[in-house]
């Protein structure tokens, strides 16, 4: 009798196991066609030109050359008469810009589009073509910032102009808003404007910046690519280790040196990241894609609750899952003595961490004291991780059906996570519902030349991208003609 009621149980659990696997459906498309008008052809010289502007930023703010960004500002006054005679300009000590156009509903809050005119450097010796030189060639425009990230400014502009040479007249307002310090990490740029907007009141109704785009899914179990709207992004801490000995001749080594001691703790640390876990973000994600996945991986994520450890085990085997999934160490920077024959009296360290959602410094430091059995560590920089934008608002249903809208092509579209720095974390202050996505089809092959070598935007990719953020912004601040 005991044997009948085990194997009743367990059939009735492996039906509930099915059940809930075939209950993950995805829900019924109700896209719009997009229909935009867009000159592709006339955006990618816009983007050849903006390339030769050698918007260079660096930490040392002093190093920078202000007149390329005031040149790159008179050519866009050129370039967009409509937008310069509509929309309310200023233009910080920083150079950063910021555009308004205010809607016709007051009552509305407005959104606000995100780019940023700066650049890393170039090594102009690895380059196929010169990195400011703006060649295009076979359908691309090749330079420094074509992707990151003067593509998507001249794509938020273009689709701006455009709306007014129609007439358009939207009735929530609008506000662009460009960087000029983002690769140094944006304190001066978007970390004042910020903080300015929010003095003068201003609450926006979403943020889009760069971030998340197309990618394929089979990562994630889905067949084709994938769309992923960015909720968040990783926190950034940069921990400085240090092994401390006495200075001397090679040729006489004590037992321990500050170069063995450190060497043993960063390949412990690298060995023992932290635990994985489903965070919010993480969470979101997985819970759109679970109705698109094949069989296998929707039997299990349709029933995380029992296999949820075990997914966790298959996805950190591939580093951008396991990047989603836990907060990441990665050693980039080591020091000892300065000759061969001298034994370091100072061996150093210094370790990447990119911070998952929720968790802090105090979570990374009881880790690797744990490990290093306290050795000397500094905090270099640390920048937490941002909050997670919600996927249950107006706004992200917005955004994310604007994606599906332009891109039909995708297999699904998801919230995801920004594993990389943005200015958009610093407008949470503002704004509660902060995303991130990069709306190039074309980007996908293309990422690896971001901050390397031959940088380039494919002109059809940029005409899409034009389309879907006039598209956007036709769904999302309405408006109608002027008469």
């Amino acid at each position: 009798m005991a044997g009948i009621i085990v194997a009743v149980a367990i059939v009735v659990f492996v039906v509930v196991l099915v059940a809930r696997t075939a209950m993950a459906k995805p829900p019924k498309s109700k896209m719009r066609p997009v229909e935009e008008g867009v000159d592709a052809q006339s955006a990618a010289l816009h983007l050849s030109e903006i390339v030769k502007f050698k918007t260079i930023s660096y930490a040392d703010r002093s190093a920078m050359d202000w007149g390329e960004f005031d040149r790159l500002h008179d050519y866009l006054e050129k370039a967009y008469p409509h937008i310069h005679a509509r929309l309310a300009k200023e233009t910080t000590d920083m150079r950063f810009l910021i555009y308004h156009l205010e809607g016709s509903n007051p009552s509305l809050a407005p959104i606000a589009l995100l780019a940023h005119q700066d650049v890393v450097p170039a090594d102009e010796g690895e380059w196929s073509v010169p990195p400011f030189g703006g060649e295009i060639r076979d359908d691309y425009v090749y330079g420094r910032g074509t992707m990151d990230m003067k593509g998507q400014l001249i794509a938020v502009m273009e689709s701006v102009e455009s709306l007014l040479a129609e007439g358009f007249c939207p009735a929530r307002g609008i506000y662009l808003l460009f960087g000029a310090d983002e690769e140094p990490m944006g304190e001066y740029g978007a970390g004042r404007v910020s903080k300015l907007l929010e003095e003068r009141g201003i609450r926006l109704h979403f943020v889009l910046d760069e971030g998340c785009g197309m990618q394929d899914g089979k990562a994630m179990g889905v067949d084709g690519d994938v769309a992923l709207v960015g909720l968040c992004e990783k926190g950034i801490m940069n921990l400085r280790f240090t092994a401390r000995g006495h200075a001397g001749h090679a040729s006489m080594p004590p037992t321990k040196t500050p170069v063995g001691e450190l060497a043993r703790a960063v390949e412990k640390i690298e060995k023992n990241q932290m635990k994985p876990e489903f965070n919010s973000a993480a969470n979101a994600m997985f819970t759109t894609l679970t109705p698109y996945m094949n069989s296998k991986f929707k039997f299990l994520f349709a029933n995380k609750w029992l296999f949820g450890e075990l997914l966790k085990r298959m996805l950190t085997k591939k580093p951008a899952m396991a990047a989603l999934l836990r907060t990441t160490f990665a050693p980039t920077q080591l020091a000892g003595s300065n000759a061969p024959n001298v034994l370091a009296g100072k061996a150093e360290a210094v370790f990447n961490i990119r911070l998952a959602p929720g968790q802090t410094e105090d979570d990374v430091y009881a880790h690797v004291d744990h490990l290093t059995g306290g050795m000397e560590r500094e905090t270099v920089y640390y920048c937490p991780p941002s909050p997670v934008s919600g996927v249950d608002t107006q706004a992200y249903r917005e955004v994310s059906a604007a994606v599906c809208d332009a891109f039909p092509e995708m297999a699904a579209v998801a919230p995801g996570m920004m594993i990389a720095a943005t200015d958009s974390r610093y407008y949470y202050n503002i704004c509660d519902n902060v995303f991130r996505f990069i709306p190039f089809p074309a980007a996908k092959e293309d990422m690896r030349r971001v901050h390397g070598r031959d940088e380039r935007m494919q002109i059809e990719s940029l005409g899409r991208g034009i389309a879907f953020y006039k598209h956007l912004i036709r769904t999302t601040c309405g408006g109608k003609p002027e008469k």
